[in-house]
């Protein structure tokens, strides 16, 4: 919390690239990674679309050509002038990304994949934010410390009722209706060992550090509550796996393509530069890679339309046939069917999770519904 405070004081330090600039400034790198997301829903966290999903996809900028011909062969094919996921029925989108997919990993693909159950998120905020000592005195420093906080917010997850969930975020987007979301998180804990953790909470202390975080007039992106957001949480672990990968792995300077938003432009870029201007250090955290301060080989990342650039274009199917895929997953009662084209989705997923285990394919999902993903990617697993 201490960390997004202080970091509305510099939201005004960068402004959008412009398009004009993207080749010249780019392809000095040898390699760019093109970003998007799907789920994404603004405030409302808790809806029909239960998953935020974010991909990057690297290639080589010697290969995007050959790439963008492929891509226009397709479209022409398709009888199509812009890939659009939302304009897609779901089979054809399916098809169409296992297509792209194949195709890319023909050109020395990279991918980042970031996924996000968003109720889950909720129950991360409320297990850092209710127990931290700063407003809770039933509670000391080693509730900061990574160990024990998945194990907390599972079982926060697993009391959450969708009523509970919805007041929260909206807590936490606007700061407003504290009391309110503290009552009900109190009654929807009062079985657990965290209850009597929980009484004594100074919630209007907290309340007041979110509304000043959210309602900097000047900020437009913080108004929107974008610190409390799984969009910059996502973005945050992306940065840090394509730096590391490319520092460790391959030893090249990459440029990195985000797909525009005006709620999230702002704030993507300033956290960028700070990151990118600490002081090199690295947070290691389990199995994952460490969280990386002082960008090395990640040079710069530009925020582009994706009406205009076909790579986008690529992101967006792709993310948004991975996000459809999570939520079918997770909301299945029974044994579910996949078409080809989702196995195929699911096996690259499972291929690279084989290979690189959690440091490129980050998961923040319930353990529950975790293993329904799992079990899945290892059934649909090739012998």
């Amino acid at each position: 919390m201490h960390v997004t405070t202080m970091v509305i004081q510099y939201m005004d330090l960068l402004g959008l690239f412009g398009l004009d600039d993207l080749d010249r400034s780019l392809k000095m790198s040898k390699h760019i990674v093109f970003i998007d997301e799907a789920g994404n829903t603004g405030s409302r966290l808790i809806d029909e679309q239960p998953f935020l999903s974010m991909i990057g996809i690297g290639l080589p900028v010697d290969n995007l050509q050959s790439v963008l011909t492929y891509l226009d062969k397709l479209k022409s094919r398709e009888k199509i002038t812009r890939l659009h996921a939302k304009k897609l029925c779901h089979w054809r989108r399916h098809k169409l990304a296992r297509e792209l997919l194949e195709m890319l990993m023909e050109e020395e693909l990279s991918l980042f994949i970031s996924i996000c159950e968003k109720k889950y998120v909720i129950a991360t905020f409320i297990e850092n934010d209710f127990f931290d000592p700063v407003y809770n005195d039933k509670c000391d420093n080693s509730w900061t410390h990574p160990n024990g906080k998945s194990e907390r917010a599972n079982l926060i997850f697993q009391c959450l009722s969708d009523e509970v969930s919805n007041a929260c975020a909206h807590f936490f987007h606007k700061g407003e209706n504290g009391k309110e979301a503290y009552k009900l998180v109190l009654n929807c804990l009062k079985d657990t060992y965290l209850y009597d953790h929980l009484v004594g909470l100074r919630i209007s202390e907290l309340e007041e550090i979110i509304k000043e975080i959210n309602s900097n007039p000047t900020e437009q992106s913080r108004r929107k509550g974008v610190s409390k957001s799984p969009n910059l949480f996502a973005m945050l672990g992306l940065l840090s796996k394509i730096e590391y990968y490319y520092r460790e792995a391959i030893n090249e300077e990459v440029g990195i393509v985000f797909d525009s938003s005006p709620q999230y432009d702002s704030s993507f870029l300033t956290f960028f530069s700070l990151l990118k201007n600490a002081k090199p250090s690295l947070m290691y955290n389990d199995k994952a890679i460490p969280q990386v301060f002082g960008y090395t080989h990640l040079k710069e990342l530009k925020c582009v339309s994706s009406e205009s650039e076909p790579m986008l274009q690529i992101a967006d199917v792709v993310i948004t046939s991975i996000n459809d895929l999570m939520r079918k997953l997770v909301s299945a009662k029974k044994p579910i069917s996949l078409e080809d084209s989702e196995r195929f989705i699911l096996w690259l997923i499972y291929q690279h999770w084989q290979k690189f285990d959690n440091r490129f394919c980050d998961y923040v999902v319930s353990t529950a519904h975790m293993k329904k993903i799992w079990d899945t990617l290892v059934e649909n697993a090739p012998d």
